[in-house]
């Protein structure tokens, strides 16, 4: 008598797992902004991958890579502000001794005077990304200076094409219509801690 194999769902799992080790798929880089429930917006950074030696680099020379002609038009003609900095109130790292700090957005409108119709992205961090360097990123925070939601467009934005894509093994612009409101600081819940405690003397 022939045994038959019959697939279980661990055994799927693990098949998925084997391949996609094998073929080289990771996640790749998404910058996701948010509402922050005031009209404003956050920044949720996210994913992982190995760099690799493909087009321009993530360098100390800029401290920024562009990803131009983003898939769509992620930004209203009412923030046209020719390249806008935000940088974030705290930094996030995405690999060893390396922190994104900000973005740059640039709404390029139809017109034929004030672009080509395709919205650029930017990126800002606080030192060297190497080739064949892991990354790894998952955080979440606030903006220096405000920036509207609502002159965001939902939906999600790509460019396979640009070196910083290239160099990160993909890239994602993420526009989300769900909140989401950062955890407080170490220092702020200190903070708070402190003032409640002092409150509670001065009550006495």
């Amino acid at each position: 008598m022939t045994a038959t194999f019959i697939p279980t769902q661990k055994s799927i799992l693990l098949g998925f797992s084997f391949l996609a080790m094998t073929t080289g798929l990771q996640a790749a880089l998404t910058v996701s902004l948010h509402p922050d429930g005031a009209g404003g917006t956050v920044v949720r950074v996210f994913g992982s991958g190995t760099t690799t030696t493909a087009g321009s680099q993530l360098t100390t020379t800029t401290l920024s890579e562009q990803w131009l002609n983003l898939t769509g038009n992620p930004f209203d003609d009412t923030i046209d502000l020719n390249n806008a900095d935000y940088y974030f109130a705290s930094p996030i790292q995405i690999a060893s001794g390396v922190n994104m700090i900000g973005i740059q957005i640039d709404n390029d409108p139809t017109d034929p005077v004030g672009g080509d119709g395709a919205d650029d992205f930017r990126v800002y961090i606080d030192n060297a990304m190497l080739p064949n360097t892991p990354y790894s990123a998952d955080g979440v925070t606030t903006l220096q200076t405000f920036l509207r939601n609502d002159a965001l467009k939902v939906g999600s934005y790509y460019d396979d094409s640009d070196g910083g894509s290239l160099f990160l093994n993909g890239f994602t612009l993420q526009i989300s219509d769900q909140a989401i409101v950062p955890e407080p600081s170490t220092s702020l819940i200190l903070l708070s801690g402190l003032t409640a405690l002092s409150l509670r003397r001065s009550r006495r």
